[in-house]
């Protein structure tokens, strides 16, 4: 099948986009089986308290009955939860009043937005308009004084050793992408893609020579294929402020895992090298005894830096090492 696409990075979207129907259609299929199931218990539950009206001893049946749609409603408010991502529902909450309210409130929708010059918009199209004006404004390509950062690069003196780019140079292997893959957290919003981080993890025997084999073509052609190089903006209120003014909404990008187990794979290398070139006092806090930099993400700056090691990674020019 591969060798039908032009390359492997072609493939890889293709397939992303066959496994998206597929869990589309069964997540349809298993929907109206839910639905047509409760159907079923409801009409079942009436036609037993007809029969308990007439006289009929059915307290068993009913009593099973009763009990099985407890389970539908608890089944349904856990699935809610879950796509909810709210993380102050108590565990096995009930689908109440209060419960909707819960999850109505951390979900508030933006319905009016100021734009560009200020002008307050309430359509759909206007707010859309208004998002992608700001945004595409703060994510744009600033220009940088070339001058200035030959200046900065020069003075540079710590440089990573010979055995230490070769590490950093060598090829990847399945082993460093599994590391990286099996350390991320499970429950997390998926990328564009919709491939949570559990996908990759149970399939990982499939997916991940793949995977191997789509970053080698990568590094070779110098191109990453359209889905590692998009992500979804999600807004969080900052809770201060005026709700109609992005300034004060965070933005949260959503990458999909695939890009990320390369990004955390080559932050992972650079961690074990960072200690020849980073200063001690810019390492943070530290394991007792350890030399190497800092794992925690709030002192970690390789952990804010993934895009632009990725990116060094790929290069592989080995410059300025």
């Amino acid at each position: 099948m591969k060798d039908t696409f032009q390359s492997i990075g072609e493939w890889w979207e293709w397939v992303k986009g066959r496994i998206q129907d597929f869990f589309k259609n069964m997540g349809r299929k298993a929907a109206r089986g839910r639905r047509k199931e409760f159907s079923r218990l409801q009409q079942q539950l009436q036609e037993l308290h007809d029969l308990q009206l007439w006289g009929w001893d059915v307290m068993n049946p009913l009593e099973a009955v009763k009990k099985e749609l407890t389970e539908h409603f608890h089944d349904e408010s856990r699935r809610i939860i879950f796509r909810s991502k709210v993380e102050n529902l108590e565990k096995g909450e009930k689908c109440n009043s209060f419960f909707f309210k819960k999850i109505h409130s951390a979900h508030t929708p933006l319905v009016q937005l100021r734009n560009r010059e200020g002008i307050l918009c309430d359509t759909k199209e206007d707010i859309r308009k208004a998002v992608t004006d700001f945004y595409g404004d703060f994510y744009s390509e600033k220009r940088s004084d070339g001058d200035q950062a030959e200046m900065f690069l020069s003075v540079i003196q710590g440089k990573f050793s010979t055995p230490a780019r070769e590490v950093l140079n060598a090829p990847l292997t399945l082993e460093e992408l599994h590391l990286a893959v099996k350390s991320f957290k499970s429950g997390k919003t998926p990328g564009s893609d919709g491939l949570p981080t559990e996908f990759h993890t149970s399939l990982w025997d499939l997916v991940g020579p793949d995977l191997l084999e789509l970053y080698e073509e990568m590094e070779q052609e110098g191109v990453m294929p359209h889905t590692l190089r998009e992500g979804m903006i999600a807004l969080l209120y900052k809770h201060k402020g005026e709700r109609c003014d992005l300034k004060n909404w965070r933005p949260i990008s959503l990458l999909n895992v695939d890009y990320k187990i390369l990004a955390k794979t080559m932050v992972n290398r650079l961690k074990g090298a960072m200690g020849e070139i980073v200063h001690p006092d810019l390492w943070g806090s530290r394991t007792q005894g350890s030399r190497q930099p800092s794992t925690d993400q709030g002192h970690d700056p390789v952990h804010h830096r993934q895009e632009y090691l990725l990116c060094v990674g790929l290069s592989r020019s080995g410059k300025g090492l």
